[in-house]
């Protein structure tokens, strides 16, 4: 989520061609209140991505990228998710924003095992400019927002799970 900053983000090429920018914004969002806006250029496929740096992402599951999103004036808006030196290895998705927050979502199931994956929001044939307050990850044996969150399972005969545990 956008509560400090847009640490991660990039308006430059990636996934989708290069954006203008993204800005972490306050007011009404899909759940809080901050969110942040991202203006693309007018070039079809243009936006913003985060590099989810060298996470594995393993063949064959399903993952499943989540985005609580708004267009200013409704537009069609692109989401990704996939790997950036593999074209054909990328879940993607085009989503008529409207006005009102509202989630939006991509799967992709990795045809390899990858490690060069980004996410990225975008434009789907003119330029925006549109809000994002969540975005999530979730799929295989992990969840991601911005940091892996995991599971342990706790030792005994029934299937106990501790939720939220950080490895040390």
């Amino acid at each position: 989520n956008f509560v400090t900053d847009t640490t991660g983000w990039s308006a430059g090429a990636g996934l989708n061609a290069a954006g203008t920018s993204i800005t972490r914004d306050t007011g009404t969002g899909v759940v809080g209140t901050t969110y942040a806006t991202v203006v693309t250029t007018s070039t079809s496929g243009s936006g913003v991505n985060f590099d989810l740096g060298s996470r594995p992402f393993v063949s064959g599951r399903t993952y499943r990228l989540r985005v609580g999103l708004r267009h200013a004036s409704g537009a069609n808006v692109r989401l990704r998710l996939g790997s950036l030196g593999t074209g054909a290895d990328r879940g993607d998705a085009t989503v008529s924003a409207t006005t009102d927050w509202a989630w939006y979502r991509v799967d992709w199931t990795p045809s390899g095992d990858r490690t060069d994956v980004e996410l990225a929001i975008g434009n789907a044939s003119a330029q925006i400019g549109s809000g994002m307050e969540r975005v999530l990850i979730a799929g295989g044996v992990q969840s991601l927002s911005m940091t892996p969150l995991t599971s342990q399972r706790i030792i005994g005969p029934e299937l106990k799970f501790e939720e939220r545990w950080m490895p040390p």
